[in-house]
């Protein structure tokens, strides 16, 4: 909170990893869009593949759409090692996962990329899971047939 009053005064502040999240949920809280743009940029400089699906998902929960969208695309534009190193992707919920994999943006060059991506997914839950393997390969964008 003092950083953001900080702002408010001088017009400046750190942002910074350790930071960041909580300065961005208490920029959205008192609506400081000076902090939430900020902390937006700060984040957007810091994508990878191992973050991205976080930062997606902090993007859409404090309304930053311009985040998310990046966070988005790059999910999009770095499919396969997103699956293959981010353990927020297998957090996914079955809709996030087939809204993916069924847009035309999505980087794969085979099918089975995308089959293993799911058969991972599944494999973190199982149990809950199985059952959502043909409806998400049903997904798939022809031009990675």
């Amino acid at each position: 909170m003092s950083l953001i009053l900080d702002f408010i005064y001088t017009g400046s502040m750190v942002v910074t990893e350790e930071n960041v999240l909580e300065l961005l949920a208490g920029a959205e809280s008192f609506s400081v869009r000076g902090v939430m743009k900020a902390c937006c940029l700060f984040l957007e400089k810091r994508l990878n593949t191992k973050n991205c699906v976080h930062i997606w998902m902090v993007a859409e929960f404090h309304t930053c759409p311009k985040l998310r969208q990046k966070a988005y695309l790059f999910v999009l534009h770095h499919f396969k090692e997103v699956a293959d190193f981010s353990v927020k992707f297998l957090q996914l919920s079955v809709q996030q996962l087939a809204d993916l994999i069924e847009q035309d943006e999505l980087n794969v060059k085979q099918e089975s990329i995308v089959f293993e991506a799911v058969q991972r997914w599944i494999n973190y839950a199982p149990q809950e899971r199985q059952g959502h393997m043909a409806a998400l390969l049903s997904k798939v964008p022809e031009s990675t047939t």
